[in-house]
């Protein structure tokens, strides 16, 4: 597989994240063999999708503040995608701040 096409799957997985969220699990499972920097993006963006749902969720039962705090989370989330985004594209090795740093050492990787 091209270095190019490669990045372009890289940015599917963050940026298809934000709107089909198993986007991420699919191109993991499909690219984990074939590509190292593919896998490992897919990794970062379905755990930190994953994070940020459950906590959205957690945060949309509370009343009024809750509903506040989940808006600035969603445009956090957009924010975050899109410069991991642009990191995939220029061909690092981006992690997401803390959640990538925090399931890598969870999952033993």
């Amino acid at each position: 597989m091209k270095q190019s096409e490669e990045k372009l799957w890289a940015v599917a997985a963050h940026l298809g994240s934000l709107v089909f969220p198993f986007c991420a699990l699919i191109l993991f499972f499909v690219f984990r063999e074939r590509s190292r920097y593919i896998s490992h993006h897919a990794h970062q963006a379905m755990w930190f999708f994953f994070t940020a749902w459950i906590v959205g969720f957690v945060l949309s039962l509370l009343p009024l503040i809750g509903w506040i705090i989940a808006s600035a989370l969603g445009i956090v989330v957009f924010a975050l995608a899109v410069v991991a985004s642009v990191q995939a594209l220029a061909g690092h090795w981006y992690e997401y701040p803390v959640i990538g740093r925090v399931w890598k050492r969870a999952l033993g990787g």
